[in-house]
């Protein structure tokens, strides 16, 4: 079996066995990388690009009449790689606005992203938008309409291979995160929800955080609800020895 693996920037790793290598291109469609060197040992060569391998592309590696599909090798943990592909923005995700809204997606390994949009959530079929790249592996798209409610998700083409992803950085998803949801957020909070809490300093604050059945489940909490949401809104209830447990 033969492989062909980027290993870092500008080296591709080939596993051959019984091959002659001294006739081979590096292509994607018509375009030919330039190859400086080839190191070869009994099993593997190492081929040398001139130029930094071209990650928005398919290549293969063709001999003779072969053609051997290169794939994502050890680049992907190469300091070299980081500094290339390192995103410092906080716009991946979907940033929704009434008019409009911006996907972004960080996936430098990428040839091809595509959108699906669904109108309801238990769709099967939606629709399909073709995504840009832009620098740093950063594939983005706007689409210009109110998009509240909708849900989506990624189709990407890795190693030659679509598959299906949810958004990591979906503000929303569907029941068992199935999807991602694009939401209003303003529209998510009580009427009476506060802006800010300015008579609390966040060096402060003491967060709990509980599990809502363990909350109220004892026997002896004294609450009515026990194990559900409302338990958290009884008022005067009292436990063991009297003690306050709501």
């Amino acid at each position: 079996m033969v492989t062909a693996k980027v290993e870092t920037l500008n080296v591709i790793e080939v596993k051959y066995s019984g091959m002659r290598l001294d006739k081979l291109q590096l292509h994607s469609g018509e375009k030919i990388a330039n190859i400086t060197r080839i190191e070869k040992s009994k099993e593997i060569a190492r081929i040398y690009l001139e130029e930094n391998y071209d990650f928005s592309k398919a290549w293969s590696l063709q001999v003779d009449d072969m053609q051997i599909p290169v794939i994502i090798g050890g680049v992907v943990r190469t300091e070299a790689f980081d500094e290339a592909f390192y995103y410092d923005g906080t716009d991946l995700g979907a940033t929704y606005d009434r008019n409009e809204t911006l996907f972004k997606i960080w996936s430098p390994f990428a040839t091809e992203v595509r959108l699906l949009l669904y109108k309801n959530w238990h769709d099967q079929t939606g629709e399909e938008i073709e995504l840009l790249r832009g620098d740093k592996g950063v594939w983005h798209m706007t689409v210009k309409r109110d998009l509240a409610g909708f849900t989506y998700e990624y189709k990407l083409c890795v190693n030659g291979e679509w598959r299906l992803a949810v958004d990591p950085y979906a503000r929303s998803v569907t029941i068992n995160g199935e999807k991602g949801m694009i939401i209003a957020l303003d529209k998510t909070n009580p009427s009476e929800w506060p802006v800010k809490h300015d008579s609390i300093e966040p060096a402060d604050a003491i967060i709990y955080e509980v599990h809502i059945r363990d909350f109220s489940i004892d026997p002896r909490s004294g609450m009515r609800h026990k194990g559900k949401y409302l338990a958290f809104t009884e008022q005067g209830t009292k436990g063991p020895k009297r003690t306050t447990t709501g």
